[in-house]
């Protein structure tokens, strides 16, 4: 008998053996199936989280509505222990802050002023430091941004929150019906 007949005969004689056991065999590899993807998946779907991930943070937020139906959300950012209202702006890439409020708070200068590029215009702009902030309850890593003109008096904000600040968490998430922003990670 060559090699190739003694796997041939093996593999009948398995097979063989495990129809005379039957269900048994079947639903005992079932089980174990089962039991080993619910310790690798625990909670796959239901939205559970691990034990050590860290906890959602909901910041209320504004949800102001133009006349074609544009959304222009407002979120608070706390700057040295004082709140203000910011644009969230999730398609900026860049945040900023009006120039104004960085000298009333006499956030430290980064760098030189120079021109920056925003939506067709090029404002001057001093980069500044921010070392003590929050979004919400979510504490902001010390961050360099612009100080400039932003024109966003009409609503009332003195900022901007783009992609840069937004991107330090894992997920971000917006829900416009009830006004929350969600913060993870």
């Amino acid at each position: 008998m060559t090699g190739t007949d003694s796997h041939r005969k093996e593999d009948r004689d398995m097979r063989a053996s495990l129809r005379r056991r039957g269900p048994i065999v079947r639903r005992s590899g079932l089980i174990a199936v089962l039991a080993l993807a619910a310790a690798i998946v625990p909670a796959a779907g239901t939205g559970a989280q691990g034990a050590g991930a860290p906890a959602a943070i909901q910041v209320p937020i504004d949800v102001l509505s133009g006349p074609n139906g544009q959304k222009l959300l407002i979120a608070p950012v706390t700057i040295n222990g004082k709140q203000y209202p910011f644009v969230l702006d999730t398609g900026a890439s860049g945040s900023a802050i009006s120039l104004g409020l960085a000298t009333a708070l006499h956030l430290p200068k980064a760098g030189r002023a120079h021109r920056a590029v925003s939506a067709g215009c090029t404002p001057k702009s001093q980069p500044i430091t921010i070392s003590t902030w929050s979004l919400g309850t979510a504490s902001l890593p010390a961050h360099r941004l612009d100080a400039t003109k932003l024109g966003l008096h009409a609503v009332g904000a003195v900022g901007l929150l783009g992609s840069d600040v937004l991107s330090t968490f894992d997920k971000v998430s917006i829900d416009y019906a009830h006004k929350v922003l969600t913060l993870r990670g």
